[in-house]
């Protein structure tokens, strides 16, 4: 009786393969006018994310660009969300959508591939997974998927300095970017050894730009708002494996930045 309660445990556990089997996973950037959230927030969750994280922001475009096209303010919201990638391709079909109804609907998604996870328990979560499953074959939407010629450049200065920010990248050939509020906190012994002090009020600008002129926006970042300077920015680049509301855009006055975004 013991040995046919055992071989019935055994033919009910997954192989190792299938019980080891990884959804491969990206890390999501959507930014949107602060009027779409709620709409977007709930697009992401519907996608299959277990969560996501928003922040406000602001559109670096000028107030003629925005006034002309009617989008009346230079409110943004961000948002970032680990998914699977064939989560994600559901996800962008809706969102192609939803940028395509109006100006004001328009926004900018892109993602970067993660490439590891600490913890099972963890990966799971991110992936909204009860229990691993097959991945469904994708590959040639993935195929279709276009970023690999974008980079997004992120720069992280100190409170006040993100116009300088943004006139250096604009002069290296950057159109537009994304400005978020953060809280920065300091290492003591680093700063005593660098000889400058961490303030706490922080902001950070994302801007995607095409891969060939991403060294001379960085070096300009650099150059007059980088560490050694008031600014103390830190400025670094992720490779960029899909793009959305990018492609067309950089006739339209904004260098595919998502009108401003």
């Amino acid at each position: 009786m013991k040995k046919e309660k055992k071989a019935v445990r055994q033919k009910k556990r997954p192989s190792f393969d299938k019980s080891h089997a990884l959804r491969p996973m990206v890390f999501a950037t959507v930014i949107v006018n602060d009027g779409q959230a709620s709409s977007i927030g709930k697009m992401i969750l519907a996608s299959g994310a277990s969560f996501f994280l928003s922040m406000h922001g602001k559109g670096t475009a000028s107030s003629d660009f925005y006034e002309v096209f009617g989008f009346g303010n230079q409110d943004k919201r961000a948002f970032f969300a680990c998914l699977p990638s064939d989560a994600y391709l559901a996800l962008r079909r809706d969102l192609s959508k939803r940028f395509a109804v109006s100006n004001y609907a328009k926004g900018i998604a892109f993602t970067t591939t993660i490439d590891s996870f600490v913890g099972v328990a963890a990966y799971r979560f991110a992936a909204n997974l009860r229990y691993l499953e097959d991945k469904k074959d994708t590959s040639e939407e993935e195929k279709k998927m276009d970023g690999g010629k974008y980079v997004c450049i992120y720069a992280i200065v100190n409170d006040g300095y993100t116009d300088i920010v943004m006139e250096a990248a604009k002069k290296a050939g950057a159109r537009g970017g994304t400005i978020l509020t953060a809280h920065g906190t300091g290492n003591k012994e680093m700063e005593h050894f660098f000889g400058i002090a961490i303030t706490p009020e922080k902001e950070m600008v994302l801007i995607l730009v095409k891969e060939e002129i991403k060294n001379a926006v960085m070096e300009a970042i650099y150059r007059d708002a980088g560490i050694s300077t008031k600014g103390q920015g830190i400025v670094f680049s992720m490779p960029i494996s899909d793009a959305l509301g990018l492609s067309g855009e950089e006739s339209a006055g904004e260098g595919g930045q998502g009108n401003g975004r």
